[in-house]
């Protein structure tokens, strides 16, 4: 019989996991992945175009090899974070509250890697860009069109606060739309 498993490898503990058919491996790492710390990014994505960069971070858009599925990666300079533990604390947080939320105006993390250097995040790529360029851009927005993006972001929030969670930094530089608004 053929067995068909994985390691799982934790803080002074691993683990063998073994089951009689490849698909319910695969079934279990698509679970595994939405919870876990995988080691090995490029086995799955290739990076691709610098979408933009912060302190700490770098977001790539990046494509995930077994179906051409277009992500955004947040790559964390692990160096940099480190110098504060309050950094460390507020990366983790974010991981553990994008992890736990599910709506459609806020977005998807998908799987976190991590390596010597980096921990990449795997999120949902959205094509709009930042609100504030495109502010920038339009200069002026359609009653219409500001009214769609302002109960997008109402909703979001409400679902937010009813799961006890507050943003703190909303300002249009932190908020990305799904898509390109033409005006």
């Amino acid at each position: 019989m053929n067995l068909h498993g994985f390691n799982l490898i934790g803080y002074m503990q691993s683990f063998s996991l073994y089951c009689p058919e490849a698909f319910q491996q695969e079934d279990w790492m698509k679970k595994l992945r939405k919870v876990c710390i995988s080691f090995n990014l490029a086995y799955r994505y290739t990076f691709g175009k610098l979408l933009g960069k912060g302190n700490f971070a770098k977001v790539h858009r990046g494509t995930r090899k077994l179906d051409g599925k277009v992500v955004a990666i947040k790559t964390i300079d692990k160096i940099k974070i480190l110098e504060n533990p309050l950094n460390i604390n507020s990366m983790a947080k974010e991981i553990e509250i994008l992890r736990k939320l599910n709506h459609p105006n806020i977005i998807k993390l998908y799987e976190v890697y991590e390596n010597e250097l980096f921990i990449h995040m795997v999120l949902e790529y959205l094509k709009g860009g930042e609100l504030f360029k495109q502010i920038q851009e339009k200069g002026i927005y359609l009653e219409n069109d500001a009214a769609c993006i302002f109960k997008c972001i109402i909703n979001a929030l409400n679902y937010c606060h009813i799961h006890n969670i507050v943003h703190r930094d909303l300002k249009p530089e932190n908020l990305i739309l799904k898509y390109y608004i033409n005006i």
